[in-house]
């Protein structure tokens, strides 16, 4: 799927969090850095995907069935989208940041609650699948229910360097 500048959702996506991962020294292969199934087979290959226990600041966060990327009217897209965990909150809300429509930015999920859009005036699940009338039957929208899986590839760190600025094409140098 394109954007209307012609870019690649997906690519977008991938290059966006392995540009932060390089600007923090970590490499990611070539054919993972625009690709995302490609991206968490990498994380898989190094023993460092995860789905129940909590993510850290800088992990990556996967999900399925953004939007019918293979066009077959099925929910059967699997890794079509891939964020950067910023932060989890004592209620398991956990807060990352992905290049989408032409932006870096901020959503929210919550694994113990995904079902729940907004709870007490504050969002719970960011509503990643916009509605459409081509959904197939039980289609899921929010990012609780479309969560595929975490990975881990930084190590202990305490610091990382983010940009939410980013756009495809920038280049990334650390601050002196």
């Amino acid at each position: 799927p394109e954007t209307s500048d012609g870019s690649n959702i997906h690519a977008d996506a991938a290059r966006y969090v392995s540009a932060i991962y390089e600007l923090n020294d970590v490499r990611i292969p070539a054919d993972a850095r625009t690709d995302i199934p490609t991206l968490y087979r990498h994380c898989r290959e190094k023993d460092a995907t995860f789905q129940s226990s909590e993510p850290k600041p800088g992990d990556l966060v996967f999900f399925h069935n953004l939007e019918d990327a293979n066009g077959d009217g099925r929910n059967n897209d699997w890794y079509t989208f891939v964020g950067l965990v910023e932060r989890v909150r004592n209620s398991g809300t956990v807060s990352f940041l992905g290049y989408r429509d032409g932006e870096v930015r901020s959503y929210t999920m919550n694994l113990q609650q995904p079902d729940t859009p907004r709870s007490g005036g504050q969002t719970v699940n960011s509503k990643l699948r916009p509605e459409s009338s081509d959904d197939p039957p039980f289609t899921q929208h929010l990012a609780g229910q479309l969560f595929a899986g975490y990975c881990s590839l930084l190590g202990d760190r305490s610091e990382l360097l983010v940009v939410d600025n980013w756009e495809p094409g920038m280049e990334l140098e650390k601050p002196e």
